[in-house]
């Protein structure tokens, strides 16, 4: 009798403060983990973790409500992609090869922000490369390009070649350093 009163009522119709929520998660469901999180690609991972938590207490509230049962498959899959995306994206050793695949360099740096060492990016890089033949002398290519306009004091163009170059091969630590170098050296044209 008292697993039966902790039960939510059950309910044909959709509950509508339930469907406001859930609404939102709807948009995003389909999305990368990003998107599902509502997060910007060069998060932190602390705030990853912040939001995963967020979003799984909003939707555990929800679960006492009268759900009608689309709005119950619909809170589960939300919560399964919350989990599956915090895993993702809530730590660097996970997060790392995830951006690398999707040439999310910004994303890559905050991995190795976070402490990652040198032989832990660079065998996930081997593997990147290995599935991405050609990526690593087209960002050579880009790279040069940059250290060139940088050369001729031209920064914005340096930026916009050293971010090709990390786009094609973001765990190359070389060029993460590079750019982030001249980044901090010249806020001014700086767009990010």
């Amino acid at each position: 009798p008292a697993a039966k009163a902790a039960l939510p009522p059950k309910s044909d119709r959709d509950d509508p403060i339930a469907e406001a929520a859930l609404v939102q998660y709807r948009k995003r469901i389909n999305g990368d983990h990003y998107v599902v999180l509502a997060l910007l690609q060069d998060a932190e991972i602390p705030e990853v973790r912040a939001r995963g938590r967020e979003a799984k207490r909003e939707l555990e509230a929800l679960r006492t409500r009268a759900l009608s049962t689309e709005q119950k498959a619909q809170l589960e899959t939300a919560m399964k992609k919350i989990e599956a995306s915090v895993e993702t994206l809530g730590t660097a050793q996970s997060r790392l090869a995830y951006d690398a695949l999707r040439g999310n360099f910004k994303g890559v740096a905050r991995c190795i922000a976070a402490g990652l060492t040198v032989t832990e990016i660079d065998a996930v890089r081997a593997t990147f490369l290995q599935s991405h033949t050609g990526a690593e002398a087209r960002a050579h290519v880009k790279f040069l390009s940059g250290n060139a306009f940088e050369t001729n004091h031209q920064g914005p163009q340096a930026l916009a070649q050293y971010e090709e170059a990390l786009t094609l091969d973001p765990l190359n630590l070389r060029y993460q350093q590079r750019y982030l170098a001249l980044k901090r050296r010249s806020p001014q044209f700086v767009k990010s």
